[in-house]
């Protein structure tokens, strides 16, 4: 059973905004204050018909369970 992590709850980024690696700092943010924690696990859901965000999150170092 996992006791601690970080749940991403909603990540978006308007259209108009997409590929100028706002997503990426968005993340990175959440890596580095669940880093400051001591925390090792981040999770989240995503649509699996929504293969953008799907091929994002492979990006970022998630991976699918």
């Amino acid at each position: 059973m996992i006791k601690e992590g970080f749940y991403i709850n909603t990540l978006a980024v308007h259209k108009d905004y997409r590929k100028q690696g706002i997503g990426t700092q968005l993340i990175n943010e959440v890596k580095n204050q669940a880093k400051k924690q001591n925390i090792s696990l981040l999770t989240l859901n995503v649509w699996s018909d929504n293969m953008t965000a799907i091929e994002f999150y492979k990006r970022q170092g998630f991976s699918r369970i």
